[in-house]
């Protein structure tokens, strides 16, 4: 039988599971999939799953330092 105690994460993920791994709750994470914050997932049968190397190049976009137009941290710790 497989451990499926945190840090295990499957490579697609349900919203359940997604909402999870980015630290949101279900409903916080479906509104970032409206703006494009997360990403909207791929249909398999009924069920939505996202993948989780789309998941990190979503947090990564979300990262200090790599944010466009002057729109990071930097802003708050004076650099720019």
């Amino acid at each position: 039988m497989r451990d499926r105690r945190i840090p295990y994460w499957p490579r697609r993920m349900k919203l359940r599971l997604a909402a999870a791994y980015v630290d949101e709750s279900e409903t916080k994470f479906l509104g970032g999939v409206r703006t494009g914050k997360w990403p909207a997932g791929t249909r398999d049968g009924g069920n939505v799953y996202r993948f989780l190397e789309d998941l990190d190049a979503a947090l990564d976009r979300l990262k200090p330092g790599t944010a466009e137009n002057g729109e990071g941290w930097g802003d708050y710790i004076g650099q720019s």
